[in-house]
C-alpha cells in the first residue's frame, strides 16, 4: 500500500451514515476481494477522509499487499458529503425502507441545520470538479 493510501481516515459519522454490512455480506466482500487480488472499485475520498469504501479499505488493511485506487470527490462542506454518501448508498444498496427513509433524508436536510456542523474547510485543498470528471471518466472507460 503507497503511502497516501496509509493516510485515508475513516470518519466515525460518516460511516454510520449507512447500516454495517452483515457478517456475511463483510465476508462475501472479502472474499470476493481476495480471488481478485485487488479492489475493483476506487474508494471515494474527500481530501484523505474516506466517504465510500469503509469495508473495502478495511479489508485493504487487513490484508497489506492488496491494490486499490482512490477516486478524489470534491464537497463544500459535510452536508453535501452526507447527502452525496446517501444518494450514492440509495442506488447501491439493498436497504430497508425505514433505511431508505433516514438516508433520503439526510441527503435533503435543510442546509440551516447543518450550519453547526459543517467541516470547516479552511485550509483544505480543494479539488477541481473537471479533474475528479476526468479521473472517473477514465477509471469507467468512458
Amino acid at each position: 500500500m503507497n503511502e497516501m493510501h496509509e493516510q485515508l481516515k475513516i470518519d466515525l459519522e460518516f460511516e454510520k451514515v449507512i447500516p454495517p454490512l452483515t457478517k456475511d455480506e463483510y465476508h462475501q466482500l472479502e472474499e470476493n476481494i481476495l480471488d481478485d487480488g485487488r479492489i475493483m472499485m476506487p474508494i471515494a475520498v474527500w481530501v484523505d477522509i474516506i466517504v465510500d469504501g469503509h469495508n473495502r479499505y478495511r479489508i485493504a488493511r487487513e490484508y497489506g499487499d492488496i491494490p486499490f485506487s482512490t477516486t478524489q470527490l470534491d464537497f463544500a462542506n459535510r452536508h453535501e458529503a452526507i447527502a452525496w454518501i446517501c444518494k450514492n448508498q440509495l442506488g447501491r444498496r439493498n436497504l430497508s425502507d425505514e433505511q431508505k427513509h433516514i438516508c433520503s433524508a439526510n441527503a435533503i436536510l435543510p442546509r440551516s441545520k447543518l450550519k453547526s456542523n459543517a467541516m470547516k474547510t479552511e485550509g483544505l485543498p480543494r479539488v477541481d470538479k473537471m479533474t475528479t470528471r476526468r479521473t472517473s471518466s477514465k477509471q469507467a472507460s468512458v
